[in-house]
């Protein structure tokens, strides 16, 4: 996976020696869920599932990094260990990785920073005007490169064409080191940092980022792995006539359904209160009025420890998925 970009440029679209030699292309992909604790279970690893999903959340599924977690330690202590004590492992990963990667990666890492100060991810033309770039056949390979190595990942927003595709940063390894480790050689407790508003924050778009690198899994408890579908997010700064609204994941269907998906990440059972039942409401409010969809609306709710049944929940909350529905196996 280390060298996708220059297998993808100097063997796949070689137009010399290794002209139309390919016989077949494999993709390697990064660990999901199921494949990491599989992994952690061969290395004799006593993690469960929740702290699986806690090193996930910043190591994502690269086989390199959860190789470096050893017997006996808690996800704190192995954070601790590789990134905030002193001479630790993967301090200076980030430089040397873009650098290994990428002949020139300056440009590389300044599209990714970009992106990791903003959730929702940029446009083409949006990212060219906070980088103060001009539009470019380069610029569109750095962008493909960075893609097919897995960095970003591009969606197109509901009710929205091509043209408007955005980009967002989706690797969480590169998501948690440019909010907590670069540039910040102050910090040297992952265990006090635990306890911020700062990691709250992280920890919600971290988990919102895991849940998008497994909507296989999660279509599979919806029952809709065998239904054609399109996964994307939605948001409206909203008018004078109805207010906006930011809509995690959207689950567009052929069956004339749309899950609207509220993702949430607590380290307990998730209790559905009338103030998180009323902002859900006026999502879908919000959301009806703008797309003028004449589709059945479904509201589905993602915590890791799942949702606590009340009045709230009950016949209003359609289904909903936990952290075991993550890592099953497909």
């Amino acid at each position: 996976g280390s060298s996708t970009s220059w297998i993808y440029n100097e063997v796949f679209n070689d137009v010399g020696g290794l002209f139309q030699r390919v016989t077949r292309k494999m993709y390697i992909e990064p660990f999901t869920l199921q494949e990491t604790e599989k992994f952690f279970e061969y290395k004799k690893l006593a993690l469960n599932r929740h702290a699986i999903l806690e090193l996930y959340l910043i190591l994502g599924g690269i086989p390199f990094y959860l190789d470096l977690i050893e017997k006996g330690e808690s996800p704190t202590q192995a954070i601790d260990r590789l990134f905030f004590k002193a001479k630790a492992e993967l301090k200076s990963e980030f430089d040397e990785l873009f650098k290994s990667l990428f002949g020139n990666s300056d440009v590389h890492k300044e599209i990714v920073m970009s992106l990791s100060q903003c959730n929702g991810g940029l446009t083409r033309s949006e990212l060219l005007e906070q980088l103060n770039i001009v539009s470019s056949g380069n610029f569109s390979n750095l962008m493909d490169e960075l893609e097919k190595c897995g960095f970003i990942a591009s969606y197109v927003p509901f009710g929205k064409k091509n043209r408007d595709k955005k980009y967002k940063l989706s690797d969480p390894f590169t998501l948690f080191f440019l909010r907590f480790v670069k540039d910040k050689a102050s910090r040297n407790s992952w265990e006090k940092i635990v306890k911020t508003q700062e990691f709250k924050s992280w920890s919600g778009i971290a988990f919102e980022n895991t849940c998008f690198l497994h909507t296989d899994q999660i279509k599979e408890k919806l029952k809709i792995g065998g239904i054609i579908s399109d996964v994307s997010s939605w948001y409206s700064k909203g008018n004078d006539t109805m207010h906006g609204s930011q809509i995690d994941m959207l689950i567009d269907r052929n069956d004339n359904v749309i899950n609207l998906v509220e993702i949430k990440y607590y380290n307990n059972k998730i209790i559905l209160t009338k103030q998180i039942f009323d902002e859900i409401k006026s999502k879908i409010a919000s959301f009806q009025f703008f797309t003028k969809t004449r589709k059945s609306i479904f509201p589905i709710l993602i915590s890791p420890h799942g949702v606590h049944e009340n009045q709230y929940s009950l016949g209003f909350i359609q289904n909903s998925v936990g952290i075991d529905d993550l890592f099953v196996n497909l």
